[in-house]
């Protein structure tokens, strides 16, 4: 009886007492939220249509992690989406997604630039396919976290 006693003490103390002590997951912080459609573009191979929209000043100083979250479809095989703010007269991407080819959503994780700036969405539409079709590309549900 002893032996069965100092064998169930040993494992309390053993693995009871034990330093695996986590940390909780600082969770995500919403910086910026656009629902819905957000901007889409059509046209054929001859040209490349661009547009840009502003998506405010974001500050970035309180945070190490960022996370976007879009929505996004196009049968154009040269499109892109890119967030980005310009500082010093240059252009630095936050995002850069090229070369869509199916629907699909994206989350991409970066680290914070640290710093307030105005942020911008760009749209390219433009394809290396000259079959008459018209292409399409779509961006919608854009989500913006930090943590």
């Amino acid at each position: 009886m002893r032996i069965i006693i100092a064998i169930i003490l040993t494992c309390f103390f053993t693995y009871g007492c034990s330093d695996n002590v986590t940390s909780p997951e600082v969770p995500y912080s919403n910086l910026l939220e656009l629902n819905g459609l957000i901007d889409s573009l059509g046209g054929d191979c001859s040209g490349v249509i661009v547009r840009t929209r502003q998506l405010g000043i974001i500050n970035f100083n309180e945070f190490s992690d960022l996370k976007f979250e879009l929505n996004n479809s196009s049968d154009a095989d040269m499109a892109s989406v890119q967030v980005y703010y310009i500082e010093a007269d240059q252009t630095n991407y936050l995002l850069n997604i090229e070369g869509f080819k199916i629907p699909e959503t994206k989350v991409v994780n970066i680290s914070s630039p640290g710093l307030v700036r105005e942020l911008y969405l760009r749209i390219t539409l433009k394809s290396s396919v000259c079959t008459g079709h018209i292409y399409h590309l779509s961006v919608r549900d854009f989500k913006l976290n930090a943590k």
